[in-house]
């Protein structure tokens, strides 16, 4: 399965002002079908310091919308820290522009 990045370019910014950042990786494939595939949303802050990952085995085991994710991200941190994932540091040294 090949990977496709899409940095997502809308400000988000939480109840505190920090801006968060978002990149989903979705699989693509001739043989499986889109709503079988994995899919992966990386986030981070603004700062630098927090790194999270959230992965779905198939796309359709993500019940939020992709709005719906980003907020849930931002807003409790009790979900955010399940997801806690400092070693994706490196994905944020590619360039989704």
């Amino acid at each position: 399965m090949r990977g496709h990045w899409s940095y997502d370019s809308a400000k988000h910014l939480d109840k505190n002002g920090e801006q968060w950042h978002f990149v989903r990786r979705s699989f693509l494939s001739d043989t499986v079908p889109y709503e079988e595939r994995p899919i992966e949303i990386y986030f981070r802050n603004g700062s630098r310091t927090y790194y999270g990952l959230i992965r779905f085995e198939h796309s359709k085991d993500n019940s939020y919308k992709h709005d719906k994710l980003v907020e849930k991200v931002m807003r409790d941190k009790e979900f955010r820290e399940k997801h806690m994932a400092q070693e994706t540091k490196n994905v944020w040294l590619k360039s989704w522009k």
